[in-house]
């Protein structure tokens, strides 16, 4: 069973419902109710969908009821003719001491109302079929409970093959073809026009499987064309076309395929594709279960007074939905009701008196619906039937007589002899439980401004009664304007040049690393990772895939120098430590020179992850790893230009703000750097929510003779932002180091060091910027390489400019004494210059 468990639940307590504006539980036993009833021996039941589920308040009470007085005529004439088909049978019935009754329930437009009647006509033993389900969207619904109680019921709005095919709903009729069988009738046009080349719009709930078939067929005759999802409302769907174009490019075919069940959509579409876009010469061909003769004045009107004198309308239409109006659509239209034995009689002489038209004879004109004879057919098989099962002795156990109709709708795929009025009578036959009728067709040519009969359609045959109409229905675009592509090639729509005939191309070679192996090729298909493509990108085949490897030059000269030059960084970190009271160490900060170290050995050790084969998360480290060993250096010194400022900055103003005095201590330092590694991690969630993030390739290569294809594993970049991340910080803190060099000028000893830093800034953005340009800027095999040159270069350049200096001061032989006098001499002679300076720029006394 497709319907969940919870709509089980709700069929067998369907007497209560909770409204959905607040309130107490409510009975619905009278939602339950036939609106019209007529007992006998046997019962058959409708379900009609006229009225719409309301709430109101009925003694402090919120009580639900079905609001009717907004109901649409032709759907209570739809329940009306099920009783005037049933009575027909009335006199057969007696005629062997039986009575034919009748039950017409009420959906209101609500799925579980449907559920609701459908039960309640289950569970009466009298009521052996259902000759009506009236509305799309419950069938499913409704034919749930009435297959699990054996019940034969009939439906004219909706069909698909799934729905026919599915084992779930075995006693469900069905008095339209399937889309898909729709679908096959009309390909059978298509193929006798020889039409290849088409533009396809069609109302995605209707013909979703539908569209697969007409896709299928355009690519079995190699044909082409494109496919436009124009289910929804009318602006909507003018958007839905143009992207269908822009996407596609080319020109319009010229044959226009319409598959919608609207006839106000239809007509807003055409109206659009001649108005708006100027198809005034196509074959217009209008499917669609729902297709009436009476449409197409209104479709050709749109051709003609639109100016499209080159086109053509060719219409599926249904025979049962075309029929002449006979003597029950005339009882139900040309005069008042004035049977009034149930509610829906009542009814429905409201809505005459709102809806019809007096003339001027005191005659009564009505709208009419075109599904009566679908009603007709379903009652009048279902009573046949029925009455088939009575005269051979059947029906006699309650229990079975559901099971005997079934049966007796099922054999042998009878055929049924309808007769819809005094005059007219037609033979019909279930095919898997499908009224097959197949359709006629109906053409308008605005050049003659005429309505011609063009024959006869279903799912296996086709029959065109005038031979002479076959050259106008053949295209005269039946041949394509481009040469086949061969394998090794693709299909290339010039969507820039204008050209008269649909689905152009030309051919283009495939890529690297992609090919085709049959004739025009949509697109090109991708090697597998470890292959590339051959010679004439005809297929592919296993290559080598080059990288960094053990034995290659650039991997053992690198890590011998990364090797060095992390053991240098240990070594000075050890000496660094074992002088920390020295002057020239503490003069630096010993914090400040520890973090720088460790920035080095992160960049070391950064440097030394492109030389290895990559893979998705090496990269990802390989990324984040440099984007903090940047971070890190950078704010490092911007700390150390901060600091030199603050001091001389105090030391001018005779004091020191609480910020700067915080930010001089070790914890100030600390805090400073995890607020870097904060803003690091902000910056690469970032980059994962903009896109992939950095991943890894193979890249296709050949020697200078075009020969011998290696594929290059390599690192790229995986979205727009990547490239910008490890700039970020770097960048932004540069311009603050400058700005603290400018403000340093006044102290020109100082100037010099803030400038300095500053300048180590710059260098650092600069090799941020060289270690991005390695993912794309370079030859393949030299990328990996050229990242870990840039690393390795920011790290030594910091250890040599930062370290060698203050060691060459370490390692030399002297007093810490005297290194203590000759700071402080140069520090008293600094101070004596600053009060000198100050002492000039005072005011004289007078």
């Amino acid at each position: 069973m497709k319907q969940p468990l919870i709509l089980i639940v709700i069929l067998l307590a369907p007497s209560v419902i909770l409204s959905d504006e607040g309130g107490e539980v409510c009975p619905v036993s009278r939602l339950d109710d036939p609106i019209a009833f007529k007992d006998g021996d046997y019962i058959l039941a409708a379900q009609v969908n006229s009225g719409t589920i309301r709430w109101r308040d009925v003694a402090n009470r919120t009580e639900m009821y079905c609001d009717q007085s907004k109901s649409l005529i032709w759907n209570i004439q739809k329940g009306l003719a099920f009783k005037l088909n049933v009575e027909k049978f009335q006199p057969s019935f007696r005629a062997l001491n039986k009575t034919l009754g009748y039950a017409v329930y009420e959906t209101c437009k609500a799925a579980f109302q449907a559920s609701s009647s459908a039960l309640s006509i289950a569970e009466n033993p009298r009521i052996v079929g259902m000759a009506i389900v009236d509305y799309a969207g419950f069938v499913e619904t409704s034919s749930t409970v009435s297959t699990g109680r054996n019940i034969s019921s009939f439906v004219y709005m909706t069909n698909t093959k799934e729905l026919m095919d599915d084992t779930s709903f075995t006693t469900l009729f069905s008095l339209i073809d399937t889309e898909e069988r729709e679908a096959e009738a009309m390909i059978q046009l298509l193929e006798k026009a020889g039409w290849m080349y088409m533009d396809i719009w069609y109302h995605k709930l209707s013909y979703t499987m539908a569209s697969h078939i007409y896709k299928n067929y355009v690519q079995k005759v190699g044909g082409c064309g494109r496919m436009g999802d124009v289910t929804n409302s009318t602006i909507w769907f003018k958007e839905s076309v143009n992207n269908t174009y822009r996407e596609s490019g080319g020109t319009p075919a010229e044959v226009q395929l319409v598959l919608h069940n609207s006839n106000i959509r239809t007509k807003a579409l055409l109206t659009y594709l001649i108005k708006d876009l100027g198809f005034r010469n196509k074959i217009y061909v209008l499917g669609g279960s729902n297709g009436r003769r009476k449409y197409m004045g209104g479709y050709a009107k749109i051709l003609h007074d639109l100016g499209a004198y080159n086109s053509t309308i060719i219409s599926f239409l249904p025979p049962l939905l075309n029929s002449e109006p006979g003597e029950l659509v005339d009882n139900l239209t040309k005069k008042f009701w004035n049977s009034t034995r149930d509610e829906m009689d009542v009814l429905y002489r409201e809505i005459q008196e709102r809806k019809c038209d007096v003339v001027e004879d005191g005659s009564v004109t009505c709208p009419s619906t075109s599904w009566i004879p679908f009603i007709t057919i379903g009652t009048q098989v279902i009573a046949q039937s029925l009455l088939a099962v009575v005269e051979r002795g059947g029906g006699l156990c309650p229990s079975s007589i559901r099971n005997e109709l079934y049966e007796e709708i099922m054999r042998k795929g009878k055929d049924y002899k309808i007769q819809f009025d005094a005059k007219t009578e037609g033979n019909f036959v279930f095919v898997n439980r499908t009224l097959d009728t197949g359709y006629g067709l109906l053409m308008y040519e605005t050049k003659t401004d005429k309505f011609v009969e063009l024959g006869h359609v279903n799912s296996t045959d086709v029959y065109i009664s005038d031979a002479a109409v076959m050259p106008f229905l053949k295209s005269q675009y039946n041949s394509t304007c481009s040469v086949s592509c061969n394998p090794g090639f693709r299909r290339w729509y010039n969507r820039s040049t204008l050209i008269t005939l649909p689905c152009c191309w030309s051919c283009v070679q495939c890529s690297s690393h992609t090919f085709s192996n049959h004739t025009d090729a949509v697109q090109c298909d991708s090697c597998l990772p470890k292959e590339t493509s051959t010679a004439d990108y005809t297929g592919c085949v296993s290559t080598s895939i080059e990288w960094n490897g053990f034995n290659s030059p650039q991997f053992c000269v690198m890590m011998s120098l990364i090797s060095l030059g992390g053991a240098g960084t240990l070594l000075v970190a050890w000496l660094v430590a074992r002088n920390e009271a020295r002057p020239v160490i503490k003069a630096s900060d010993p914090g400040y020179l520890y973090m720088v170290l460790f920035s080095i050995i992160l960049g070391y050790y950064t440097s030394a992850i492109p030389l290895f084969k990559p893979s998705k998360y090496s990269c990802e480290l390989e990324y984040i790893s440099f984007s903090v060993f940047a971070a890190f250096i950078t704010s490092n010194l911007f700390w150390k230009c901060y600091k030199i400022w603050g001091i001389f900055s105090a030391a001018n103003n005779f004091q020191t703000p609480k910020f700067t005095a915080f930010l001089f201590k070790r914890s100030g330092q600390v805090l400073l750097n995890i607020f870097t590694l904060f803003l690091m991690i902000i910056l690469i969630l970032i980059d994962r929510f903009t896109g992939p993030g950095p991943g890894w390739t193979y890249h296709e290569a050949q020697l200078h003779d075009h020969a011998n294809k290696f594929l290059v594993c390599t690192c790229f970049e995986g979205n727009k932002v990547t490239p910008f991340l490890p700039l970020a910080l770097p960048a932004i803190l540069f311009l603050m180091t400058l700005v603290l060099a400018f403000k340093m000028r006044s102290f020109p000893h100082n100037f010099s060091e803030t400038l300095n830093i500053c300048a180590a800034t710059g260098f650092v953005l600069l090799g941020c910027v060289m270690f991005m340009s390695g993912y794309n800027m370079a030859f393949p095999i030299l990328k990996s390489t050229l990242r870990s040159i840039v690393i390795f270069l920011i790290a030594s350049s910091f250890l040599g400019a930062l370290f060698v200096p203050r060691l060459v001061i370490v390692l030399q032989k002297g007093d810490i004494q005297e290194e203590r006098e000759a700071i402080k001499a140069e520090l008293q002679a600094f101070t004596s210059r600053d009060t000198d300076r100050r002492l000039s720029k005072a005011p004289q006394p007078t």
